[in-house]
């Protein structure tokens, strides 16, 4: 009979405590079986690990990013939980199903750069009102207040 497979406490008790790691992903990892797992973290000493279906943290984010098209595994990796767990908010939400096929979505990157590009747009738009208000309270076209009065006065200037 072999030896039994030595694994280092450090690392499998930081696994074990990180919550959105799977206890698959765990055994995977330190290269055992999923029994297995349990029984070393009993060994060491650990807590057992929370029970049941994952909470997602974020139900809106998900419906977003299902919206946007993101796929179910970027889903899973940015909400920290399992692609199941992604199936099942999706359906406790009432989100559409996706029609099936070779459908390529969009990573959680993309989702970000989007949401984001789309962010800067809105708060372009609301700056480049609020100029407008401020250059129609002032009654002067091109600067505000103190451009106008600095006009008024025969000011010129030039920008090197």
């Amino acid at each position: 009979m072999p030896a039994p497979k030595q694994i280092p406490a450090a690392a499998f008790s930081a696994a074990w405590c990180d919550h959105s790691l799977t206890i698959e992903a765990i055994a995977k990892a330190f290269g055992m079986a999923r029994e297995t797992a349990y029984r070393a973290a009993r060994t060491m000493g650990l807590p057992p690990r929370p029970r049941g279906r994952p909470v997602i943290s974020s139900r809106a984010l998900l419906a977003e990013m299902w919206a946007a098209g993101v796929t179910v595994a970027e889903i899973a990796a940015e909400l920290g939980i399992s692609v199941n767990a992604v199936d099942y908010g999706v359906n406790a939400l009432g989100l559409p199903k996706r029609k099936q096929g070779n459908r390529i979505g969009i990573t959680r990157h993309e989702f970000k750069l989007r949401r984001f590009m789309a962010h800067m747009a809105q708060t372009a738009a609301r700056e480049q009102a609020a100029m407008i208000n401020a250059e129609m309270a002032d009654g002067v076209e091109g600067g505000g207040k103190l451009v106008g009065q600095l006009k008024a006065r025969g000011a010129t200037w030039e920008c090197r």
